[in-house]
């Protein structure tokens, strides 16, 4: 929802007396996808947008409207990174932290924090030393929701691990290390 169309008349901002229809493209589709229409309502001055980003690269957007010149917006669809959150700092041995979970952060975007997967996504979990703390194999990140499911970390054994979240097409995250006490 970063990207919305905006009425102007006469070079101002406005809320028409009529809905418009805004048709819209990307230009190299296999980059990004846009929905093929949007309405602005009657009495309002704007629509927002959601864009999905499909392979990495540039290109733009296209928006055209009746009796309108179309015009165009650069665009650039760039790799996420996981973000890990809710991880311990420190557990005793038996102890579990069951409300481990993943979101992104999607540089240079305006709001990047506040990006969504289109698709479900599978979160791949893994611990540096599982004979100290174990973790959840996987859990999913369900489509147009803003953070991953739970994975439970399980401490087994004094000593220090770290745990790394990963899935395809983003940058993976690693915590700080978790200290098992005895």
């Amino acid at each position: 929802n970063e990207l919305y169309v905006e009425r102007l008349i006469n070079g101002v901002v406005s809320n028409g007396a009529d809905a418009v229809t805004v048709n819209l493209r990307c230009v190299a589709a296999e980059i990004c996808e846009t929905p093929a229409t949007v309405t602005i309502p009657a009495g309002q001055s704007r629509a927002y947008i959601n864009v999905g980003g499909l392979e990495l690269g540039s290109t733009q957007i296209e928006a055209s409207a009746a009796g309108m010149d179309s015009i165009y917006i650069n665009v650039e669809t760039v790799a996420p990174t996981l973000r890990l959150q809710s991880v311990p700092a420190s557990l005793k041995a038996g102890q579990k932290a069951n409300s481990i979970y993943v979101s992104a952060e999607v540089p240079g975007a305006y709001w990047s924090t506040s990006q969504y997967p289109s698709d479900p996504l599978t979160i791949t979990f893994t611990s540096s030393v599982p004979s100290i703390g174990n973790v959840t194999d996987t859990v999913t990140w369900n489509a147009n929701t803003g953070s991953s499911t739970y994975a439970t970390f399980t401490a087994v054994a004094p000593g220090t691990t770290q745990i790394t979240a990963s899935s395809p097409g983003f940058t993976p995250a690693t915590s700080a290390s978790i200290t098992v006490n005895p």
